[in-house]
């Protein structure tokens, strides 16, 4: 699941104290089915989880570690741009902090009527404005917490447009290209 995977240790080397062959790990490697990595890189499995789920939480840090950077507060609004499986955790776990409205911006109808159903606001970038549909929404705010979750430049520049006054906006997409600001 994207640079992660989850697999066992088939062998050690000689200083390696930390696992042992057999181990079921997470490991941030490249798309192959066999890779060597640093022992201190590694993250033991829990045996009772499986691998999907383990693989779901370790790419969950990202969203998280996100939106703990961005300090949400009770009632704060927050738009986050991307409702891609990083995006779409961002929103839902700023939702669980109390973020209000949360809204989703994506293209993709499919991944708009996911948010929807688990109460983020949808918005598409292509209809409307997203800080004109954050603000119908919060009584005329504008965003406190603005996450970025898609990598493409002109989309980190919406996002830094969109934030309201003092807001904090966090770029958790890998942008490919230039970002001009």
């Amino acid at each position: 699941l994207g640079y992660t995977a989850v697999g066992r240790v088939l062998a050690v080397g000689s200083s390696v104290s930390n696992v042992r062959e057999g181990d079921r790990v997470l490991a941030p490697t490249p798309h192959a089915s066999h890779t060597v990595v640093a022992s201190h890189r590694l993250l033991k499995a829990p045996q009772a989880c499986g691998p999907d789920a383990a693989l779901l939480a370790h790419l969950a840090s990202i969203p998280m570690n996100g939106v703990r950077l961005a300090q949400p507060r009770l009632g704060e609004g927050m738009v986050v741009f991307g409702q891609g499986l990083i995006g779409a955790l961002a929103a839902r776990l700023g939702y669980i902090a109390g973020c209000r409205p949360v809204l989703g911006v994506d293209p993709l109808p499919d991944r708009r009527l996911v948010a929807q159903g688990r109460g983020i606001i949808a918005g598409d970038p292509g209809v409307s404005d997203p800080a004109h549909v954050h603000r119908e929404h919060a009584n005329g705010r504008l965003p406190d917490v603005v996450i970025e979750a898609t990598g493409t430049p002109q989309v980190i520049t919406s996002a830094l447009a969109v934030a309201g006054p003092m807001a904090r906006v966090v770029l958790l997409g890998s942008p490919r290209g230039r970002v001009e600001i």
